[in-house]
């Protein structure tokens, strides 16, 4: 899980969700230091995750980083707001390439 080279310029990352306490959403990649989301509007951090991953992975190599999702949208589901252990918290892998 998290950041696996995939090539000298691809990186496939992994973003994990968990929801507040107040029916928001958080979102954080454990491989990647200092990537939190969090907003009260679930929707919004889902739609931020790609820039604010650009702007990271740009900013550690200093280079311009372009970032995909790899999982199909309908396949991420958010729709439990009941509490997940660890194993079963939804996640959603993504693919950034430095050029």
């Amino acid at each position: 899980m998290g950041v696996r080279r995939i090539r000298h310029d691809m990186l496939k990352l992994t973003v994990r969700f968990a929801w507040r306490d107040d029916g928001g959403l958080r979102a954080w990649c454990d491989d990647l230091p200092g990537f939190v989301l969090s907003h009260s509007d679930a929707q919004a951090v889902i739609d931020d995750v790609e820039p604010a991953l650009e702007a990271m992975l740009a900013a550690r190599y200093d280079r311009k980083v372009r970032v995909y999702p790899l999982t199909p949208p309908e396949s991420f589901d958010l729709t439990s707001e009941l509490p997940m252990p660890a194993f079963m918290i939804p996640q959603r892998e993504y693919a950034s390439q430095i050029c």
